[in-house]
């Protein structure tokens, strides 16, 4: 048997949030979904989870296992049918992945630091493609680079100073 790899631990690590977020009490799970984003996750349906997880809490609905598929289903968020009917159970192997909904600030400062690393990959792509183009904008190029290097920085010491 090998160990994980980093994108199985990345992925590892969506998921646990996703089943720590449906077990936590409100306060941990309120502090969880104003560090995260939406896009810091990579899997599709975790996104979708946390998404409308952020929109119960908006709209005071509890969270649970039996809550969350039913608020899809009411709101009709979820149009493919296969899907939907899966979710309760995607949510329940989520949620049975994690031992304690307390590991929820361990697992947000790892999706968010995923996420800044992913995005500090596509600056770098982006800053390898100016060395190939002629293009007299290289200085802005660099520079929105840098700015945006700048802030994921400032984002990654907010989330850990957050958790």
């Amino acid at each position: 048997m090998t160990a994980p790899t980093a994108p199985d631990l990345s992925l590892a690590a969506e998921d646990a949030t996703v089943g720590a977020l449906v077990l936590a009490a409100d306060g941990l799970r309120r502090n969880a979904l104003m560090t995260l984003s939406d896009n810091d996750f990579q899997d599709r349906r975790c996104q979708f989870a946390v998404k409308t997880i952020r929109r119960m809490v908006a709209e005071s609905v509890p969270v649970d296992l039996v809550t969350l598929p039913a608020f899809v289903e009411r709101h009709g968020l979820l149009t493919d049918g296969a899907l939907r009917g899966s979710l309760a159970v995607w949510l329940a192997d989520r949620c049975s992945q994690v031992p304690t909904p307390a590991s929820l600030p361990w697992y947000v400062l790892q999706v968010a630091e995923n996420s800044v690393r992913r995005e500090i990959g596509e600056s770098g792509a982006r800053l390898s493609a100016v060395t190939e183009a002629a293009t007299a904008s290289v200085a802005t190029i660099i520079a929105d680079e840098i700015s945006t290097l700048a802030a994921l920085s400032e984002r990654l010491q907010a989330v850990s100073t957050n958790v």
